[in-house]
């Protein structure tokens, strides 16, 4: 596997830009919403990335890693034919969706 893992590297060159992330996100990306709380009107919200191959998946976590946000680790789906990784720190999904251009850069009053 590691022999496969540097010889394919190449294959999926690092980003570089936030335009690359939104790009993949918009075309395999969700947003998730659950109640890890148990308490009313209190929702957690994720960002979930997901993607068939392992080392697309590695690339965009590389780069959300190296611009300081907090991911999960690369996971397998549950069906087991794709790879996901995802973002769950509030301020992490803020400034992710601001990175992406989702959010205005700074606070609306």
């Amino acid at each position: 596997m590691l022999l496969y893992r540097l010889f394919t590297s190449w294959l999926v060159p690092p980003y570089s830009m936030w335009q690359q992330v939104a790009g993949h996100f918009d075309g395999d990306g969700t947003i998730s919403f659950s109640d890890v709380t148990n308490r009313p009107f209190k929702l957690g919200l994720s960002l979930i990335d997901v993607d068939q191959s392992v080392d697309q998946i590695t690339t965009v976590r590389s780069f959300l890693l190296n611009h300081g946000f907090r991911t999960s680790n690369v996971l397998k789906t549950s069906k087991g034919s794709a790879w996901m990784v995802a973002v769950s720190e509030f301020s992490s999904v803020r400034e992710t969706l601001r990175g992406m251009g989702a959010l205005p850069l700074q606070e609306v009053e």
